[in-house]
């Protein structure tokens, strides 16, 4: 356990240690007001003999705070707090409602601890198709000193279904263009799972070329980096609405190359989606036939088992397929 085992209650430690003794990889660890404590991984859920209580939850709420709870007050509006490590604590309860926005969540009855996890290297057997003349050199993903000049980035959008390993193949590719192709990355971070920042220092390694906005929504995001930082590469996660698209579009515009994320199964489901940039971009948004082929030019599907990737061109061509 890193981190996230100094915010439980030690009797819970213990039961759950007991369990990663037995090489479950834990996702999340679920506490539920008065059931018992579910742990969530890939191979499926644990439940534990062990029932949650009303001074667990405070317990939790307490040291995820540091004992200090007005100074998170502005992060739990959000409804969550990374702590030390990356991991991420969400929490659910009552609402005060205030101009129809959440001011603050009280009586917690819910906490959903998600664990951050690395997987350096995921995104290796990728890049390459990524970086404009590297698709066809299978040494392209060399040593950065060997690097001599600057690469140019496909806009690049990554499909899975929820849970299906999009941010940590998202974060190893920025670490990956920001390491070894000396790419300037501007990364919106908005709910704090990519860099998992902790008072400002990133707990995951998402390059050292790389600028984060953290906890700032996308459209803000993109628009500062833009002004302040002069990014090669703009990288977000889950893009949901026609506002994050337009944002996308016009950093393209500026020259920026685009790396993002979506909810799918697979290239098919994307292509049906308006959010997608297919449709979206080149029949709604912008009816210019400059952008005709859409907003991405690479795309990125992974599998339900969490194994198999697949890199797609714009013209729905495979040009990569492994594990």
């Amino acid at each position: 356990m890193s981190g996230f085992e100094n915010i439980l209650p030690i009797p819970l430690r213990e039961k759950i240690h007991n369990v990663m003794c037995m090489n479950m990889h834990i996702e999340e660890i679920r506490l539920r007001l008065g059931r018992p404590v579910i742990l969530r991984g890939s191979g499926g859920e644990e439940i534990l003999d062990y029932m949650v209580t009303k001074e667990d939850i405070n317990l939790v709420y307490e040291l995820v705070c540091s004992h200090s709870a007005y100074a998170y007050e502005e992060e739990l509006r959000s409804g969550y707090i990374t702590v030390q490590g990356g991991h991420r604590v969400g929490f659910c309860g009552k609402t005060a409602v205030e101009n129809e926005h959440i001011k603050a969540i009280n009586c917690i009855s819910g906490i959903n601890i998600r664990i951050a996890r690395e997987i350096r290297g995921c995104g290796k057997c990728v890049c390459q198709y990524l970086i404009a003349g590297d698709e066809n050199d299978k040494n392209a993903a060399r040593e950065a000193k060997n690097v001599t000049k600057k690469k140019r980035f496909y806009n690049t959008l990554i499909v899975s279904a929820p849970g299906g390993g999009k941010t940590t193949l998202l974060r190893d590719i920025i670490r990956i263009i920001s390491d070894v192709y000396r790419i300037n990355v501007g990364l919106v971070d908005e709910r704090s799972e990519i860099a998992a920042s902790y008072r400002g220092c990133p707990q995951n390694d998402v390059g050292i070329r790389t600028d984060i906005y953290e906890a700032c929504p996308k459209t803000e995001g993109i628009t500062r980096l833009i002004r302040t930082m002069s990014p090669e590469v703009i990288a977000v996660d889950e893009i949901g609405s026609k506002n994050d698209l337009e944002k996308l579009r016009l950093a393209s515009l500026s020259g920026c190359g685009i790396l993002a994320t979506i909810h799918g199964e697979g290239l098919e489901d994307i292509k049906n989606n308006p959010l997608s940039g297919v449709q979206a971009v080149s029949e709604r948004l912008y009816e210019n036939e400059l952008y005709a082929s859409g907003l991405f030019k690479r795309y990125i599907t992974i599998e339900k088992n969490h194994n198999a990737l697949k890199v797609f061109d714009e013209k729905g061509e495979v040009l990569y397929a492994g594990l």
